[in-house]
């Protein structure tokens, strides 16, 4: 019974994706300038929100997923539908629950995530089917609210009008960061969701324009982060849409494509820790 039960919740938190966690963390510390630890509500809110829709996507992307090769649990049946429609419910009411701890600007933004979260999924909407809704859903889910999050996670208080604009601005270079790297993983999953019937921004742009628009996002996140006057996207942007532009064409499976979206993911992440040991960088919109 241990051993079964150990195993359950292996399952369970493989379908959960924690490691597309990683990227909300990160973008939250970017966000609160890397200054507050982790294990906040708001924070916490949003990585189950997110586990509650990796959930539900598994449900309704086995097909695809199979054609791709990944989430091979869920995608295969090791885990059935009821206890992932079952494990959703849970990781959507926890979060729930701990968004009604978080400051009033953190709850509209936890909000605008399970909007945006439900709308990804939810059937008659569907934004994960339709090319550039899928891309702009992951942007702003991940970049924009993981780091307006940060940024305003703790304050107690109503964000003002040029504050608003502030973090917005902020947030711009790590909302196109993000769609570049969706972007490359979409081309990775490009030829199953086509064989599936999946519409999306890869399938629609073709892989030559994709790869053109992953490099274009790459450089907008190093041109808004010079305007930002912040140098982890701008540092980011040079070198993940330099690579593009040099490499991107040279790459012919979607395995090639899937580690470059990991290369992505990790070079942001090298960056961003540079900053967080040292005091180059900013302490993020809002932030003294």
């Amino acid at each position: 019974m241990p051993r079964r039960s150990a195993v359950w919740v292996a399952d369970s938190l493989f379908a959960l994706r924690p490691r597309l966690w990683i990227p909300a963390v990160a973008l939250y510390a970017a966000g609160s300038g890397a200054r507050r630890g982790g294990g906040s509500p708001e924070l916490l809110s949003l990585l189950l929100l997110l586990g509650a829709v990796h959930v539900a996507n598994a449900v309704r992307d086995r097909r695809s997923d199979r054609a791709n090769e990944k989430g091979w649990l869920t995608a295969h049946g090791v885990v059935g539908e009821g206890r992932l429609v079952a494990l959703a419910a849970a990781s959507l009411v926890a979060a729930i629950a701990l968004g009604s701890q978080a400051s009033p600007p953190a709850r509209a933004l936890l909000l605008l995530a399970l909007m945006f979260g439900a709308a990804y999924v939810a059937p008659g909407l569907e934004l994960k089917r339709r090319a550039g809704w899928d891309l702009a859903a992951n942007a702003f889910g991940y970049g924009g609210i993981a780091f307006l999050l940060g940024a305003w996670g703790s304050a107690d208080r109503k964000i003002g009008g040029a504050e608003a604009l502030a973090g917005i601005q902020a947030a711009g270079p790590y909302v196109l960061g993000v769609a570049a790297v969706t972007l490359a993983t979409m081309i990775a999953d490009r030829s199953g969701d086509e064989a599936s019937g999946e519409r999306t921004s890869a399938v629609a742009l073709g892989e030559a324009r994709a790869r053109s628009a992953a490099m274009i996002l790459a450089w907008g996140s190093a041109l808004l982060g010079l305007l930002a006057r912040d140098p982890v996207p701008v540092l980011w942007g040079v070198l993940a849409g330099g690579w593009l532009g040099l490499q991107a064409d040279r790459i012919r499976d979607p395995a090639g494509w899937n580690r470059a979206a990991i290369a992505m993911q990790g070079a942001f992440l090298a960056i961003l820790a540079i900053r967080t040991s040292s005091s180059w960088g900013r302490a993020g919109p809002g932030r003294s």
